[in-house]
């Protein structure tokens, strides 16, 4: 969910090769570029670097039944020793889906 059209690429890519079709060949029939492939499949394996603030994002809001928007739950993350912005919350909490309740 919310990849982009390269990165499934090469996600398809790399079961093909797997499977024993030639890398080259499959590159040029999806017009991409090897470095682009390689790049993608970097990220795919790749950790996710806010996974803590995340995790941390999801307590607050729920330890508040929902009602703290981005700049509260930035508050309480500084508050709990994490260093970051709003604009990176307020990325996070709609990328997890998360919203206050609007009273």
């Amino acid at each position: 969910k919310g990849r982009s059209l390269t990165a499934r690429k090469a996600e398809t890519i790399r079961e093909m090769v797997s499977g024993g079709f030639r890398l080259d060949l499959l590159l040029e029939t999806a017009r991409l570029a090897r470095s682009t492939y390689y790049y993608q499949l970097k990220q795919l394996d790749g950790h996710d670097k806010d996974e803590e603030t995340k995790g941390e994002i999801q307590e607050i809001y729920y330890e508040h039944k929902g009602n703290y928007g981005y700049r509260r739950i930035t508050l309480e993350l500084r508050n709990r020793g994490f260093v970051v912005n709003q604009k990176k919350v307020q990325r996070l909490m709609k990328l997890l889906g998360l919203s206050s309740q609007i009273r």
